[in-house]
């Protein structure tokens, strides 16, 4: 494994061009979808859900990721403020010019 060959996941992989021209094909086919109309994607989208997070996963494992990681990678985001380490508990409070604010009462929405 070179870090540069094409992965690909799919249901009835034997027909997709992806997989077609993937280094590695993951079939991800399955007997019959849970809708009874058998036309609204639920079992092969929960398939493709499951396998995408165990690639994931591993991956993550292989390469030793870490919370701190994630929190370099997304900072902004609700995970990445929690795994943060900031010296101030204010450093990700919504900012408002001074002049903005009305009363004290408006400081609530800190």
């Amino acid at each position: 494994m070179t870090g540069d060959e094409l992965y690909s996941y799919a249901n009835k992989s034997k027909l997709s061009t992806l997989a077609a021209a993937a280094d590695v094909a993951l079939d991800c086919s399955i007997a019959k979808e849970a809708c009874s109309l058998a036309s609204l994607p639920t079992a092969s989208t929960t398939t493709m859900l499951a396998l995408g997070d165990a690639l994931a996963m591993s991956l993550a494992e292989k390469r030793g990721f870490k919370e701190e990681d994630f929190a370099d990678l997304h900072p902004g985001g609700k995970l990445g403020k929690k795994l943060a380490k900031v010296e101030s508990p204010h450093a990700f409070r919504r900012r408002r010019p001074a002049g903005e604010w009305q009363n004290q009462n408006d400081r609530r929405d800190l």
